[in-house]
């Protein structure tokens, strides 16, 4: 034996003792009725967990009104056997210095809800943050608009609960929010109503605090006081606003005189006793029915990768994904992951790259059809989507009847290419109904419902859009949208056969934005809330446009349009000189003219363009042959 190898021997004797006794980090898969739970702890303890939170779904469906559904969307658990493990996946933002020591988190992403906690946590409820993200999830599965500070009291108010098989303990007090209420001056309660997802209040941790702690007495004492009495003051409340009654007013004629009711909210937190609510449910879970897996290594770390890219730990997810690929690469979940994380990094080329692949090791994974699918959307923007979007879509629908994104992506599909528009609002209106509380499907119904020429129906889909909107962003998109709806709706009422130089507006469609991928089936964060923020690590800034050449003009036939929100519009024409793709920003701008002859009734430029022989006047966009910015086009016979 050469040298070389003793040493290499030697070697391996020594290394070999410290990997025995390092416990192997095994991974396990429980199945609950409502729950996946993924674990490096043993499979009792992952029952455990899947246990408990069965519990807390029987308690939330019996106590909250209204018998709210649940989530179409899975959830996924990732339980973390101790500290070690939890780090390694929590926000990096967590892990600086003098953060609060946190045990547990709810993240959603475009597909699928995650939860991350751990099950060594002592001292504290290790299921307090699930709480609390269950109970918004259950309460944005309506179209109620619920204001923020009692979604977050509400929230907040079934957070603080302790749950056994016998009985439940909901609402126990917040010692910390009382200490804090004693310590500082509450808001007026006007102040209180007018926080949303854009106030300070909300987004700084100074102000935060109060106004999470105040949301939590408030509705604590609502809840308490109107315990046993049907309809409660919050429901009578809700209903008010429903019926667009304004919120102070609402809140006067549901909660009585509100002078009152701050003084009373002001001794509520300062008694020494607060009452919560006791109820017997029908808590008793047998955990041994849950089926449970060893996960092999390649897997467990493809769930782990993915959920570091949820989580925006993007160098950390690559080299996880590169190691379950390495070690199996077949695995059809670290293709996808590694898919997202590309698209989430708005590397479009590779994403696509990985999403195609992903489809080819797994053809039944509804989640790598749907990227697929909806990167074929991206590839074809400013032309016709291909069909293979729509056997790609249609397959993740079967496969998954409550998937709603590919519902919606295929809702948009049929409406980018003006088919199936019928079937194409049944899918965008069953997205909406699956997943509520995503403004992204309602913006999708939106747009086939303009296609449709409605725009009655969609201004309406876009208001109840703009009561869930949640950030900033959201709400200009949808604002933006609902004006083209508006002008759209004008047009349509005068019918009147128009001049030929004003041929009438075309309905709006898909956004490109910074902070996601268009269209909105495509996005990088939608439904996804990470932890501290709503919306997410924004994208990387959009490219300048090219710089304009001369102007220039062609004759040819008109032989696609596609339009996208808020006022995009894509137009190829067939000339003798080749095919040229033009664009605007803004179709509203464009001077449309006929030569010759008067159009029958109004034209709409996104759906009755199409197929016409027309001269178009456009300038060239230096360094890209064959595209062109749009100035206008006249009709030809």
């Amino acid at each position: 034996m050469s040298l070389r190898h003793i040493l290499s021997a030697l070697l391996l004797f020594a290394i070999l003792p410290a990997l025995a006794r390092e416990k192997p980090n095994v991974w396990v898969r429980v199945r609950s009725p409502h729950f996946t739970v993924i674990s490096n702890a043993d499979a009792k303890q992952a029952r455990h967990v899947a246990g408990q939170l069965e519990r807390m779904r029987n308690v939330f469906h019996q106590a909250l009104a209204g018998k709210p559904a649940d989530p179409a969307l899975p959830i996924i658990v990732l339980a973390a056997r101790d500290e070690k493990t939890f780090r390694t996946l929590v926000p990096a933002a967590w892990l600086v210095k003098g953060q609060l020591e946190r045990v547990g988190m709810f993240i959603r992403a475009p597909e699928k809800n995650y939860v991350l906690l751990r099950v060594d946590a002592e001292g504290e409820n290790p299921f307090a943050t699930i709480y609390h993200e269950y109970t918004h999830t259950l309460m944005h599965r309506t179209d109620a608009a619920v204001p923020l500070w009692l979604d977050e009291g509400t929230a907040d108010f079934y957070a603080h609960s302790k749950i056994s098989p016998s009985e439940a303990e909901l609402g126990l007090p917040s010692a910390d929010y009382v200490l804090l209420l004693r310590r500082t001056a509450l808001l007026p309660l006007a102040t209180l109503f007018a926080v949303d997802y854009s106030s300070p209040y909300y987004n700084e941790e100074t102000k935060g605090s109060i106004f999470y702690a105040e949301s939590w007495a408030l509705t604590h004492l609502l809840m308490v006081r109107g315990f046993g009495q049907h309809p409660s003051p919050i429901q009578n409340f809700l209903t008010l606003l429903a019926s667009n009654v304004e919120p102070m007013e609402a809140a006067r004629r549901a909660f009585g005189d509100l002078t009152k009711l701050q003084k009373d909210l002001g001794n509520y937190v300062q008694q020494a006793d607060f009452h919560f609510v006791r109820l017997k449910a029908a808590t008793i879970v047998d955990e041994n029915t849950f089926s449970a897996e060893v996960l092999a290594p390649a897997e467990a770390l493809a769930v782990q990768g993915d959920f570091m890219v949820v989580n925006s730990r993007f160098d950390d997810a690559r080299a996880v994904l590169r190691v379950a690929l390495h070690d199996d690469p077949q695995n059809a979940g670290a293709a996808t992951a590694m898919g997202y994380l590309e698209l989430r990094e708005n590397h479009l080329e590779e994403a696509r790259r990985w999403f195609s692949e992903a489809v080819q090791l797994d053809a039944r994974s509804t989640y790598a059809l749907y990227y697929y699918a909806t990167m074929l959307m991206e590839s074809s923007k400013g032309g016709r989507p291909p069909d293979e979007v729509e056997k790609s879509l249609r397959t993740a629908i079967q496969i998954d009847p409550t998937f709603a994104p590919a519902s919606s992506a295929l809702a948009t599909f049929y409406a980018q290419r003006g088919e199936n528009l019928e079937e194409a609002e049944r899918l965008g209106a069953r997205a909406v109904e699956l997943e509520p509380s995503i403004v992204a499907f309602r913006l999708n119904l939106a747009f086939v419902l303009l296609r449709m020429e409605r725009p009655d129906d969609a201004i309406h889909v876009l208001e109840s859009a703009l009561k869930i909107a949640k950030t900033p962003a959201e709400t200009e998109q949808v604002n933006t949208q609902l004006e083209s709806a508006r002008r759209f709706q004008e047009a349509l009422a005068n019918r009147r056969a128009p001049p030929p130089q004003n041929l009438g507006v075309s309905p709006p469609a898909l956004r490109r934005r910074s902070e996601e991928i268009s269209p909105p089936v495509l996005r990088r964060r939608s439904g996804e809330s990470p932890p501290e923020q709503a919306e997410g690590t924004p994208a990387a800034p959009e490219k300048p446009p090219p710089p304009r050449g001369p102007r220039d003009m062609l004759d040819g036939t008109i032989t696609e349009v596609t339009c996208s929100r808020p006022a995009h519009m894509d137009l190829t024409l067939t000339s003798r000189a080749g095919t040229f793709h033009l664009h605007t920003e803004d179709y509203s701008k464009v001077e449309y003219s006929a030569l010759g002859f008067e159009p029958a009734g109004e034209l709409v430029p996104c759906t009755g363009l199409r197929g016409r022989p027309a001269r178009v006047f456009f300038y060239d966009l230096k360094g890209r042959p064959n595209e062109g910015e749009l100035i206008s086009v006249e009709l030809r016979k």
